[in-house]
């Protein structure tokens, strides 16, 4: 027996009453229908209210507004429920068919009841998850911290900036060991100039060795001689020894020239090696200097680099703070919502998802079942008496719109609409053409009574001044 509820639920389902009546054994199955119909309403009006709830919390506050709340899950409700019962109301089967056509309508309902139920899930997951969100907040906030900083022009700047400051260190560190090595090499020029120095009127070429070495052999004859000649006894044997020690003498101022030149040889090549050592000290000192220069440059290049850089990282810090207090700020729905599809998606150590990303697909894909359910209810259900009888009378009605009787009784219709607009044009004619008869008559009446007060004033005016021409005649 069917009762007030179940009459309900028919309603909600989007059946015919006096059809369904007729039909006991769908009555289990649209009663299903509209039972299923509304409990996804009561869950939207849940998730509505859940949501708004959320929406009206901001900053530190942890209560929202309830009227807000109620209203809001109110109107939700009700617009859920309305695309739910046209999914179903739209939903129609035909008997003549063996096989009914319904992967394009099943498709498209089922987009739709994916994003009903999407949105229908996500304020009470948040529910359901809220001190998971609310252990991974400061995570999130801490991460998306970094990717902000990490996306602002100033951190941008601040790169190209380390790489100016890299390169400043490279090349200075680069200039400072080259001038270490020059430094080494002026001491080494320094050096070898010290031991240039100490070889000069020091030839050791054999020429000069040789003529050394016959100078003194010269010189010892010459004293054995001259000692020879002090004890000569006879002027033969003087001058013989005369004789022989100016020989002598003139080979050893010959061997004494040949010294003379090489010294002076040996003592221009040490002095051309000294200037060249020098031109090549002077060479590295001119290039240490230079190296200085650039080394100050690029000092001065990296302390404004620095200077730069210690900028940049303030304004990041400022843009990051600001965007933590606009967060703080922010209502709590969309912040609870990232941080859990952030604390969902972030894997361990082992690469493994947490319990809660499954736990959380599977409430979402439990309310895309419910929001689907009817449809698939009235899709997958053989096809009933209640859809017949619907088909038949649809297919009466269809029939009685293209038959003749329907054609003339709009006929008649049409025309008896023409007749009585025609009478009701006609009596509103009749009516103007009275009014203005009678408004004609009281016109003439007017202007009857008009011409008459306008004699009788004239023929007063003319009485009284024949009156006034009497009573004072002429003398």
């Amino acid at each position: 027996m069917e009762n007030k509820f179940q009459r309900l639920l028919w309603t909600i389902a989007g059946a015919e009453h006096d059809i369904l009546r007729k039909c006991k054994t769908d009555h289990k199955k649209f009663s299903a229908i509209g039972a299923t119909i509304l409990m996804t309403s009561f869950i939207a009006f849940l998730a509505g209210t859940a949501a708004a709830w959320y929406f009206t919390q901001s900053g530190e506050s942890t209560s929202g507004k309830i009227g807000w709340a109620l209203l809001f899950g109110l109107v939700w409700s009700l617009l859920i429920f309305s695309i739910d019962r046209s999914l179903v109301i739209t939903l129609k089967k035909d008997p003549t068919l063996t096989r009914q056509k319904f992967i394009v309508p099943l498709l498209s309902r089922a987009a739709l009841a994916c994003i009903i139920a999407f949105m229908v899930s996500i304020p009470l997951e948040l529910v359901v998850f809220e001190d998971f969100i609310a252990g991974q907040k400061y995570f999130f906030n801490e991460q998306a911290a970094n990717e902000l900083s990490e996306n602002t022009n100033a951190h941008k700047e601040e790169l190209n900036i380390d790489n100016e400051i890299d390169i400043s260190t490279k090349s200075m560190g680069r200039l400072d060991s080259l001038n270490r090595e020059l430094n080494k090499e002026v001491k080494d020029f320094d050096s070898q100039i010290e031991t240039e120095k100490k070889k000069l009127n020091n030839p050791t070429t054999n020429s000069y060795l040789s003529a050394k070495r016959r100078c003194e052999q010269l010189d010892q004859t010459i004293n054995n001689e001259v000692l020879l000649l002090r004890s000569a006894t006879n002027h033969q044997d003087s001058v013989k020894y005369q004789k022989s020690i100016a020989g002598h003498k003139k080979d050893r101022a010959k061997y004494k020239k040949t010294m003379n030149d090489e010294m002076l040889k040996w003592n221009n090549n040490v002095n051309n090696e000294i200037d060249r050592l020098n031109g090549e000290r002077n060479n590295v000192i001119s290039q240490i200097t230079q190296n200085n220069l650039e080394y100050s440059n690029e000092s001065e290049r990296l302390s404004r680099n620095r200077n730069t850089k210690d900028t940049l990282v303030m304004e990041k810090n400022r843009i990051v703070n600001d965007f933590s207090e606009t967060n703080k700020k922010g209502n709590h729905f969309i912040q609870n919502f990232r941080v859990l599809e952030y604390a969902v998606r972030k894997r361990d150590d082992n690469g493994k998802l947490p319990t809660e990303f499954f736990f959380l697909w599977m409430i979402r894909l439990l309310f895309f079942i419910i929001e689907i359910l009817p449809t698939v209810v009235k899709i997958v259900t053989p096809l009933g008496s209640y859809d017949r009888m619907v088909y038949a009378e649809e297919q009466e009605l269809k029939n009685y719109l293209s038959s003749t009787e329907y054609s003339d009784r709009i006929r008649s219709l049409h025309d008896a609409e023409m007749k009585a607009k025609e009478d009701q044009i006609k009596q509103q004619h009749d009516v103007e053409l009275e009014l203005k008869k009678d408004i004609l008559e009281k016109v003439k009446e007017a202007q009857k009574e008009v011409a008459e007060a306008t004699i009788a004033k004239w023929k007063e005016d003319e009485l009284s001044r024949l009156d006034s021409s009497n009573s004072n005649p002429v003398i």
